[in-house]
């Protein structure tokens, strides 16, 4: 590294910052623990969860605060001293600059311990995600236990079940899914959105023995909202370790004032820019165990979405198959073969007319009939009132006529 002759350098000593502990894991707020130990529930002591007035700051300095053009770079420029060049003579602007080769032990032993630091983080950011899956799919299998048809076991709580994956996507906790507000929500609104989860998940009754007849079903609630709460502690965790890694850095770069080229397109080439890389939420780890929570947990439960008609959109009971792979419910298929429509409504192949009894999707039948026994039973209503309607107008009886009358 070349330098000038009057640039100082750092007095830092690998022994002047401590060693990251890898077994040093973000604990839990003082508030909930305390909540937690009085009501011996974590759903009920994520009751008074809401951001602090300091995280709330945090965010809004974050967003308001002026970002370089590139998002992957943020500069911390720091002015330096002129060199004893610049103010040379003229006359001696032929002269032969003479420059002075140091080497900087004490920035070597600087940037030796910051990469063993980053080392030891990559190292932890490895452990938790693994022990965090083993943990998601250990709670995938029991909320499939817990969840089985009731054709399987006596108690099932498949749709307590439902209703809470279902109410924890509609709450949108840490990343939102709308146009205006699309990716990873702050800090301080994932917390208060948590708060909100449980304080909703305790109003239905879906938290205990109301609405789940099964005790590994009300521990398992439990150990959801811990990981919930794990993955909100962890993005708190990347937010204190990248802004200490840019004041150490930037601490550094004041007290040695080393002359590095501006890295900013038209920049000042006395100053100095230090780039950090800024936290993506594509590729953090909160947004890793985030992506293993929903990936792995919420697929454990059949949608009823997976399963609907797309004629009528609802369930597609008695469904069958079409000759083009297509699935329609028993009325719908019977409606299109009335009013003579050969193709099928989404191919355009001429496979309506063909289906028959035989293209009754029986395995499909019987795993609706176990999955989704309310769907069913309602579509089944459903259609014997349609049933009956049609079968009163055929005899000529409608609504348009004079009201019947008993003598």
């Amino acid at each position: 590294m070349s330098v000038s002759s009057g640039t100082p350098t750092s007095s830092l000593s690998p022994t002047d910052s401590p060693s990251v502990d890898t077994a040093a894991l973000p604990d839990q707020p003082k508030s909930i623990v305390r909540q937690r130990q009085r009501s011996g529930s974590l759903l009920y002591a994520l009751h008074s969860t809401r951001a602090t007035p300091e995280a709330r700051a945090a965010d809004a300095w974050g967003v308001e605060s002026d970002e370089p053009s590139d998002p992957a770079l943020v500069p911390l420029t720091v002015p330096l001293p002129e060199s004893p060049t610049d103010t040379a003579p003229n006359n001696t602007s032929n002269a032969t600059d003479v420059v002075l080769d140091i080497a900087l032990q004490a920035d070597a032993a600087f940037f030796a311990l910051l990469t063993d630091t980053i080392t030891e983080i990559a190292q932890l950011q490895k452990r938790v995600s693994d022990e965090f899956m083993t943990e998601v799919q250990g709670l995938a299998r029991t909320v499939s236990d817990a969840a089985r048809p009731t054709s399987e076991r006596g108690k099932s709580d498949l749709y307590a079940w439902r209703e809470i994956f279902s109410l924890w996507v509609e709450t949108q906790v840490f990343e939102s899914n709308n146009e205006r507000t699309r990716g990873e929500r702050p800090l301080a609104e994932a917390e208060d959105r948590l708060g909100k989860f449980a304080r909703e998940v305790t109003k239905r009754g879906l938290g205990d023995g109301r609405t789940l007849k099964r005790a590994d079903s009300r521990a398992a609630v439990e150990k959801f909202l811990q990981l919930n709460l794990d993955v909100l502690n962890l993005k708190k965790f990347e937010r204190l370790n990248a802004d200490a890694a840019r004041k150490i850095l930037k601490k550094h770069a004041k007290r040695t004032a080393l002359p590095t080229p501006a890295l900013v397109p038209g920049g000042d080439a006395t100053a100095m820019v230090l780039v950090l890389p800024k936290s993506d939420p594509a590729s953090s780890l909160a947004h890793t165990l985030l992506l293993a929570l929903t990936e792995t947990l919420l697929p454990v439960l059949p949608s009823v979405e997976d399963y609907t008609c797309l004629i009528c959109t609802s369930i597609a009971f008695k469904p069958i198959r079409l000759d083009c792979s297509h699935l329609f419910c028993v009325r719908c298929l019977v409606k299109m073969q009335r009013a003579g429509k050969e193709c099928c409504p989404l191919c355009r192949s001429p496979t309506v007319l063909r289906a028959n009894k035989v293209n009754l999707d029986a395995a499909l039948l019987n795993f609706m009939n176990d999955w989704f026994p309310k769907e069913v039973r309602e579509k089944s209503r459903s259609n014997e009132q349609e049933i009956a309607i049609e079968e009163i107008e055929q005899k000529g009886y409608t609504d348009k006529g004079s009201p019947c009358t008993v003598q």
